[in-house]
């Protein structure tokens, strides 16, 4: 069985990099608010303050719920770990992706890679900061369903051929 773990560094930012960044911005909002007695313009700071909390924290619960810290493959199934602030373990049988999204198989990069099962309706992202990404996304690649293997080998091809299109021309 192969495990992926994440290395210190994105795991630490994973999960903690939105405490300081709210705080920070916590921070700025009461300044704003404070400035509200001198001008009324600081209302403008303050509602900019509060949509990026918003926003921020919003993106962290939803990478608490999708990501796992700890990914286990064997030859059938991945078994998936280590989420932050749960205990929860989701296991995904390679015949049941239904789908594989994110990341290097759409034009964004630094998108992470969603892989849906559709049997469980459960979908599971990592990042391509993930140690031996390449390793998990061979195996992956190899495990499912031929034809879904094939139109996902496709686009990853004709994005390939687009980058390097791009690159050539000054």
């Amino acid at each position: 069985m192969n495990t992926f773990t994440y290395p210190l560094i994105p795991r630490l930012i994973y999960r903690y990099a939105n405490i300081p960044v709210t705080f920070v911005l916590l921070m700025y909002f009461f300044i704003s608010v404070m400035a509200l007695r001198i001008s009324s313009f600081s209302i403008i700071p303050a509602f900019i303050n509060v949509l990026l909390i918003y926003f921020v924290n919003r993106y962290y619960f939803r990478l608490y719920k999708l990501f796992p810290y700890k990914i286990e493959v064997d030859e059938q199934k991945m078994i998936c770990s280590d989420f932050p602030f749960s205990r929860k373990i989701i296991q995904i049988n390679f015949e049941d992706i239904e789908r594989i999204t994110g990341s290097i198989f759409n034009e964004f990069k630094n998108k992470p890679i969603h892989v849906y099962d559709g049997k469980q309706n459960v979908t599971i992202a990592f990042s391509l900061h993930l140690g031996r990404i390449n390793d998990l996304l061979t195996i992956i690649l190899s495990k499912i369903r031929k034809e879904k293997s094939d139109e996902l080998l496709f686009k990853l091809r004709q994005h390939n051929i687009g980058m390097k299109n791009e690159g050539s021309n000054p």
